[in-house]
């Protein structure tokens, strides 16, 4: 083991790890991981809660000068010496940068009063301390989603047919949900979306789901499914169900450049013209873009109309 010693992809402290000497590369090594990644998320009641919490009464703080190290304690006590802050009233912690404290106060008043006077004037090691308001996006930069895009998912699970699971599966497309249009049967659901790039969208998306880990998540006695504990193999790995699920790009409202030269002659009047509406042709259990396979049964029937469904359970 002491041949990798010194080398800068292998951490200092391997204590509490496995290592095995053949092992040349590990799961989770820096160099085998993508540079930068993307996600949209959908805002959670939870955060409007906190925001909520926090305007009005944070601010945050960046030392300024030659940056010498302050912890959130000398700001605490500066606050209380400095400002006739109490401890009691005040909570200090180090926050992401480019600010370095998110400083919470119980009182607005107390917020304001620290913001209007002692900003840049409170010191701490000779150095002098900005505050700021907090305020959501802080540290973000601002973006948008351009493509109001209608979709439809074909094979998704049947107990994932709900607003807050296709919500979710929508934001992981990079897209916001604007609603779920009211589904004429099972085979698909159909959504109208703010998408970032209808680019890219995949024709085929894998869908992953985590099996339930504790017993009351499992089938009760009354089920059709025999009752099974938790899988040993919870202890080693996590157990998941993977859907291969097609994604049908129906149509799009596109107000950005067209992607290619119109020929010279076209007079081309950019605030006029430069909305678009694309409608695709999709058919069941086919990919976009291939040609129309033929699967037979009562997938036939599927899509509007009157014959995709029959029964009078559930109807008022």
């Amino acid at each position: 083991m002491d041949r990798y010693e010194g080398e800068s992809w292998r951490p200092a402290n391997r204590e509490g790890s496995i290592f095995f000497p053949a092992e040349g590369w590990r799961r989770g090594e820096p160099e085998l991981r993508p540079e930068v990644g993307r996600c949209v998320l959908r805002r959670t009641a939870g955060m409007y809660r906190l925001e909520e919490k926090l305007r009005g009464r944070a601010l945050v703080g960046t030392v300024e000068g030659n940056r010498p190290p302050v912890s959130p304690a000398q700001v605490v006590a500066a606050l209380e010496a400095q400002c006739g802050v109490r401890r009691e009233d005040v909570m200090v912690e180090v926050c992401s940068p480019p600010a370095d404290f998110l400083v919470q106060f119980r009182s607005g008043d107390d917020c304001t009063r620290v913001l209007i006077y002692h900003s840049r004037r409170l010191t701490i090691g000779g150095e002098t301390i900005q505050f700021c308001r907090w305020h959501r996006g802080m540290g973000g930069e601002e973006s948008s989603m351009k493509f109001l895009t209608r979709l439809s998912f074909d094979g998704l699970p049947q107990e994932a047919w709900e607003v807050e699971f296709v919500t979710n599966l929508v934001s992981s497309l990079g897209g916001d949900l604007v609603k779920m249009l009211k589904p004429t049967d099972r085979c698909f659901v159909v959504v109208e979306a703010w998408m970032k790039n209808p680019n890219k969208l995949p024709k085929l998306y894998e869908v992953e789901l985590p099996e339930p880990e504790f017993r009351q998540d499992y089938p009760t006695s009354d089920s059709d499914v025999p009752i099974s504990p938790p899988s040993s193999r919870l202890k080693d790995e996590k157990p998941t169900v993977v859907h291969f699920m097609k994604i049908h790009v129906l149509k799009v409202i596109d107000h950005s450049p067209i992607l290619t030269e119109l020929p010279p002659a076209y007079d081309y009047d950019e605030e006029s013209y430069n909305a678009r509406c694309h409608t695709f042709t999709c058919y069941p259990g086919t990919i976009d873009g291939a040609e129309r396979a033929y699967i037979g049964g009562g997938h036939g029937f599927a899509g509007p109309g009157s014959d995709d469904h029959a029964g009078a359970l559930f109807r008022m």
